[in-house]
């Protein structure tokens, strides 16, 4: 079952499970800032949570030129989509560095931080941009996130969640 809320919207699963995403909207800024709520109203537990993804969106990206030979250097063509992706804290020389990585048609990249640490390894903010056009990304919460962009020819899906998430829900939590 959904329902619109004042905030969001709200779902209750055949368990009795209510999860509730409360959106908040900053026009001016043109953000959009959503908190997950979870609510077990019932008298048993919930049942398995698994395979977790807070945020599934799919975000208009203009098409790229067909790719080439000469795409292998990120000199040839500024003009394609790219991934920006933030080194995370690992006590070296580079952290916080940026790192570019081009996105064709048919690219899926996967990130996760390491060790439970939401900034361990990868940090958890990104930036698909196009030719100074795109999307900034920031995944909200400590512990072990992860996130997967898929680029097809005219967008990006992206994924975030909690890896390995596996929990159920006790009645009144």
């Amino acid at each position: 079952q959904t329902e619109t809320t004042e905030n969001g919207v709200r779902y209750t699963l055949p368990d009795g499970l209510q999860v509730e995403c409360r959106i908040t909207r900053y026009p001016k800024q043109r953000v959009i800032r959503w908190h997950t709520y979870w609510h077990n109203p019932t008298d048993h537990d919930s049942g398995l949570v698994t395979d977790l993804w807070d945020c599934d969106v799919t975000l208009p990206v203009a098409p790229d030129r067909p790719r080439t030979s000469r795409d292998r250097q990120m000199t040839w063509e500024p003009q394609s989509t790219l991934l920006y992706v933030s080194k995370g804290s690992n006590s070296k020389e580079d952290d916080g560095f940026i790192e570019p990585v081009r996105l064709w048609a048919g690219d899926s990249k996967r990130y996760a931080c390491e060790n439970g640490r939401s900034a361990m390894g990868t940090a958890p903010y990104f930036d698909i941009n196009r030719q100074q056009d795109g999307w900034l990304l920031g995944i909200g919460w400590t512990g072990q996130w992860n996130a997967i962009f898929d680029r097809t020819e005219d967008a990006v899906r992206v994924r975030a969640g909690i890896e390995a998430a596996a929990f159920r829900v006790r009645p009144g939590e």
